[in-house]
């Protein structure tokens, strides 16, 4: 049996490398997109079994697949990037291991980062590191734990 709290802390840290590779150079790398749903996967798997794990991915996909025609939609209307692809697939690791978690992270972290674009002025900012936070801190509320 493969221990939910162990898989948890893989994800997280994990997640806070991608974060931080985030911040410096704006992308996700795909090899750590694949284990950041690897890592994912398992966490699904510790906290509910196949069913949760079956469940999640189909949360997931559902969630990710609007956001990538949205997003895909906005490229084409507007001509310029709207929301990076890594933030996407981040966003689906982190719905396949705990789906409700996973989307409050996102809002929250939309919302952080709206903020801090405001305040610093910045026109675009990378979103990772605002859902990296968002998702660990929601993770050590009880209800969310």
């Amino acid at each position: 049996m493969i221990n939910r709290s162990a898989a948890f802390a893989v994800l997280n840290a994990l997640l806070l490398l991608a974060g931080a590779i985030d911040a410096r150079e704006r992308r996700l790398p795909n090899v750590l997109a694949i284990l950041l749903a690897a890592a994912s996967a398992i966490a699904a798997l510790a906290s509910g079994g196949v069913d949760a794990l079956a469940l999640n991915a189909l949360a997931a996909f559902a969630i990710c697949g609007m956001l990538l025609v949205l997003e895909l939609f906005w490229r084409t209307r507007r001509g310029v990037a709207g929301q990076g692809i890594g933030d996407i697939k981040a966003l689906f690791s982190l719905v396949l291991a705990a789906p409700v978690r996973g989307v409050i992270s996102y809002a929250l972290a939309l919302i952080g980062l709206a903020i801090t674009g405001i305040a610093v002025h910045r026109p675009a900012l990378p979103l990772l590191p605002f859902l990296a936070v968002a998702f660990i801190c929601l993770g050590l509320l009880p209800s969310f734990g």
